[in-house]
């Protein structure tokens, strides 16, 4: 979204797009790539593509936008489409419009994986169906308007059990580059539900594998830790799933070590850590 229009939507509490047409064609306009996705609260995805015509966003939907410095926002629509017809909305090219008050979120880290990959150059309006990216928006939203909207069902969670894989990935790759790792490089599997890197330590250049999965599956650590000598290999699933014996040279990293590193260090972590960590909180009422 430019600079000026997404100014404008703050200012104003709409977000929309331009592009005025004859009064005749305006239910067959459609939503330009300016807004890259909405949550959709169990109703069917309330945008569509521009081959099965419109569907105004309703009331409730929560709509995250992007300026084009990076910056993302977060808003929930609170009444029907419009059409505003002012020199200001002309100016900024936002003419087409719902009410929805935007709050500023953050940066790419403050958002997780599904969200932050919603927005596609040249896409319209994108619906977010992934089911963690609609709780983490719902808590993003009660923390950014200071409001109890959605009630968020955080019962026995953890900071490693809300990431997703490459937010997790981020956090236990810092740990150990905290620990004098190097990351090589790092690779995901194609269904997300593992994560891989190569290390190398700085001091003694020995080198080693994370393994980090987030699957129903155990983590074998045959699959990326070698069988030479001196090699090691750090392993963590969320859910403590191993698929055998754990030989002397892998160390599963502890969950809860994992979760007080990141609060001793709050200001290496991603934004959304942080998010999560205050929400994990105020559950366990030590807030």
């Amino acid at each position: 979204m430019p600079d000026d229009a997404i100014t404008h939507c703050v200012n104003r509490g709409v977000v929309g797009f331009g592009r005025l047409p004859p009064r005749e064609q305006l239910r067959d306009v459609e939503w330009t790539a300016w807004l890259a996705g909405t949550i959709d609260h169990g109703r069917h995805p309330r945008a569509v593509s521009s081959h099965s015509g419109v569907r105004w966003l309703a009331p409730d939907d929560l709509v995250w936008a992007r300026d084009g410095s990076g910056h993302h926002y977060l808003g929930r629509v609170s009444g029907p489409w419009a059409i505003d017809e002012s020199e200001e909305a002309q100016d900024a090219d936002v003419v087409h419009v719902v009410p929805c008050q935007l709050r500023h979120v953050g940066r790419d880290d403050a958002l997780p994986t599904v969200v932050s990959r919603s927005f596609r150059f040249a896409r319209r309006l994108q619906p977010i169906a992934d089911l963690e990216g609609v709780r983490f928006s719902q808590l993003c939203w009660n923390e950014v308007s200071a409001s109890v909207d959605y009630r968020i069902d955080l019962a026995g969670a953890t900071l490693p059990s809300v990431l997703d894989i490459t937010r997790l990935a981020d956090l236990l790759l810092i740990l150990l580059q905290s620990r004098g790792w190097i990351v090589m490089g790092s690779a995901r599997d194609r269904d997300q539900s593992a994560h891989a890197a190569t290390l190398v330590h700085r001091e003694t250049t020995a080198r080693a594998t994370l393994l980090v999965g987030t699957g129903e599956y155990p983590l074998d650590p045959r699959l990326l830790a070698k069988a030479e000598h001196g090699e090691r290999a750090f392993l963590f699933h969320r859910e403590g799933l191993y698929s055998e014996q754990i030989a002397d040279h892998v160390t599963c990293l502890d969950p809860a070590e994992v979760e007080a590193f990141a609060r001793s260090n709050l200001g290496l972590m991603p934004a959304i850590i942080g998010i999560w960590l205050r929400a994990l909180d105020a559950r366990r009422g030590y807030a």
